[in-house]
């Protein structure tokens, strides 16, 4: 995969930092939407 992020033996940051954002990104979305739901049900189970 680096053979990609590489141009005659220099590294494309920009080429790894957009794989970076793009796989980090979903990830933060699915936990900042779902954030709400597991604090509700983990501050439920500790009350009963």
């Amino acid at each position: 995969m680096m053979s990609y992020a590489t141009a005659d033996e220099e590294v494309v940051w920009g080429l790894i930092a957009a794989g970076t954002a793009m796989t980090i990104a979903p990830v933060l979305i699915l936990a900042f939407t779902l954030n709400r739901f597991l604090l509700r049900d983990l501050t439920a189970g500790a009350i009963k």
